[in-house]
């Protein structure tokens, strides 16, 4: 019950766990790592238009690009949806980045109905201190905003009442 029944990696309750343990290591050893968080980009028009298991089937080349992509000792776990998690062992935030061009990289490389894939990513680095929520709201943030630099349609405008 630790592996994505589609995808074949990891799932989130393991990865859940894995961050806990890397968190308490990090603290023990002074041992930096850095977390990726990845996000299929126009995912639900995939599903929308040729439905789920096409969409199934994004979702396992993704899989299997980020699995090359990372090192035995990672942690690549599917998130939630169309999300996906890496726990970089060892790694610092420009090594993160490092790892997460590559990956946009190679998914770059792919394309469905003639389309080329892409993601968008979110990193982080473990801050001594940090629960593993506020790392997670960390890089959910970056991948965020990193979203909202690809396309910025998507910004929403608010008026503020006074």
């Amino acid at each position: 019950a630790i592996t994505d029944s589609l995808t074949g990696i990891y799932n989130r309750l393991f990865f859940d766990e894995a961050l806990q343990k890397e968190i308490e290591r990090s603290r023990r050893y002074k041992k930096p790592f850095s977390i990726l968080l990845i996000d299929v980009d126009n995912f639900k028009a995939i599903n929308d238009t040729f439905g789920h298991l096409k969409g199934d089937g994004v979702l396992k080349v993704i899989a299997s690009i980020l699995a090359e992509q990372v090192r035995d000792t990672d942690i690549l776990a599917r998130f939630g949806g169309d999300e996906f998690a890496i726990i970089l062992i060892e790694t610092e935030l420009s090594g993160a980045k490092a790892v997460a061009r590559k990956i946009e990289n190679e998914v770059g490389i792919h394309s469905f109905a003639k389309k080329p894939l892409s993601v968008s990513i979110g990193s982080a680095t473990y801050q001594t201190g940090y629960s593993a929520e506020q790392i997670l709201e960390e890089v959910d943030r970056q991948l965020y905003k990193n979203k909202l630099e690809k396309n910025p349609e998507r910004i929403v405008s608010t008026s503020v009442l006074v």
